[in-house]
């Protein structure tokens, strides 16, 4: 089995063993409860940014995805310059 396959398959088993075990505490901040504000806020704010509604709704569409690829890109990123480990457990 390539190491590229082998890598792929430790990612999955890690991030089922570590969802198992924690879970999605309360307390802790979610990715998905950070979209759902910046979305809020988006919605608030972009139609004074625009003429129209159909534009500001674009914006959000594209703004919203870029900046979640992007925050989880850096993240990873950062956990990768951390370790190889902590690279594959943010990858999960």
């Amino acid at each position: 089995m390539p190491t590229c396959a082998l890598q792929h398959i430790f990612v999955l088993i890690a991030a089922w063993l570590f969802d198992a075990l924690v879970g999605d505490p309360e307390k802790l901040p979610h990715p998905v409860r950070a979209i759902g504000a910046l979305i809020v806020r988006l919605e608030h704010r972009a139609p004074q940014w625009f003429k129209n509604k159909k534009s500001a709704g674009v914006f959000i569409g594209i703004f919203v995805p870029a900046a979640a690829y992007l925050g989880a890109f850096f993240f990873i990123a950062l956990a990768g310059a951390i370790s190889v480990f902590a690279g594959l457990l943010a990858s999960a």
